[in-house]
This record gives C-alpha cells, sequence and structure tokens, in this order.
C-alpha cells in the first residue's frame, strides 16, 4: 500500500512498507511542494486533524495514506529500517529533519541519541550541531563519517557484550527486551542510536 505525505501530493509522493520497514519515493515536480511529516504542520497544511495520536516516544508520523487520509503512527521497534530516496529538491532533508525533530521533541537525551552525517559540507543538519541528543558531533567530512562509523561499530559491540551478559533463561536480543528486563536485573540504561 502507498502513502503521501501530504494530500495535495499523494500521486507524486509515498512511503512504502517492505518487510523489514519503510522507504519514502519523492518525485521532483513541476510545481513547489512543501513536505513535512510532523503532525501539527501536516494537519494545518490539509485542514484535517490527527487521526492517530502518537502514544509512545519512540513513535512517529512519516506521513498520511493516500487512500484515507489518515495519519501513519510507526514506532521505531517496528519499523526496523528504512531508506530515503529521490531526485534533487523533492524534500528527503525536509522528511529527514521531520523524522528528527520528531522523535527529539518526544524523547529526553537519555532514552534516544542521533548520529547523524551531513557530507555538503554540514550546511543541511547544522540546525541539529548542538542537540544535546547527539552521540557524536555531526559528521560533515567523509573522514568524520569514517569516525562515526567505527564507533558506531564499537558501540555494536559494548551493547552485544552487556545482552551476552544477561543470564540464558531471559533471552535478549534487542533494545526493547533489554530495557524490559533493565529493572529486575539492574541493567544500566541504553538510549536508542539512530
Amino acid at each position: 500500500m502507498a502513502v503521501g505525505i501530504a494530500a495535495t501530493v499523494a500521486s507524486a509522493v509515498g512511503i512504502y512498507m517492505y518487510t523489514n520497514g519503510y522507504w519514502l519515493e519523492l518525485w521532483n515536480m513541476a510545481r513547489p511542494v512543501i513536505i513535512s511529516t510532523y503532525k501539527a504542520i501536516q494537519a494545518y497544511l490539509t485542514h484535517s486533524e490527527p487521526t492517530q495520536e502518537i502514544k509512545t516516544p519512540y513513535e512517529w508520523s512519516p506521513g498520511k495514506e493516500v487512500d484515507t487520509g489518515k495519519f501513519i503512527v510507526t514506532d521505531l521497534d517496528e519499523m526496523g529500517s528504512f531508506g530515503v530516496y529521490a531526485m534533487t529538491g523533492s524534500g528527503k532533508t525536509s522528511f529527514i529533519h521531520s523524522f528528527l525533530y520528531q522523535l527529539f521533541t518526544t524523547t529526553s537525551p537519555n532514552d534516544i541519541q542521533f548520529v547523524i552525517a551531513d557530507l555538503k559540507d554540514g550546511l543541511d543538519f547544522r540546525i541539529f550541531r548542538r542537540l544535546m541528543h547527539l552521540a557524536l558531533p555531526v559528521a560533515e567530512t567523509t573522514k568524520e563519517a569514517e569516525k562515526q562509523i567505527i564507533w558506531l561499530l564499537q558501540e555494536k559491540e559494548r551493547r552485544s557484550k552487556l545482552f551476552k551478559a544477561i543470564p540464558e533463561n531471559k533471552l535478549c536480543n534487542n533494545l526493547h527486551k533489554y530495557h524490559e528486563l533493565g529493572a529486575s536485573l539492574n541493567l544500566p540504561r541504553l538510549p536508542r542510536i539512530v
């Protein structure tokens, strides 16, 4: 099922669901298009009310269903991963800005942290440079992005060791399960890294 960011551009914008996540597809339009996924802005632009409320800090709204106009609300746990691709000028950066904005306005830096690589000389994501939710400074060069990848791999290894240290009778293979077990096993809190 294809879903759109705004009803006025439903035929040119889509978010498609697949087994392990989502991808966003935007085509360059002859006319200017405002694309945003932040629910309040979306309701204003489309003169409609959100039909589904965000209930947990890790839920966000990637857009609206084309057929019904209902807001899609998904959880990071359910998504797995997603990719954003489109032609130049079609709204990819605005989409990612909105995604980040929704998450950092509903969560604490203790709960979620971002790793951002902005390889257009830091021009697209400079507004996030002082964000308390950053796990690392925004990378502006490929060398800085390589350092981010190395850090992410090291963090993955560190977290895997923490998961493996949990008794075998308590299956722990993801962050959600780790947090469920955290209180009873006195585990250190781990933020989600996006």
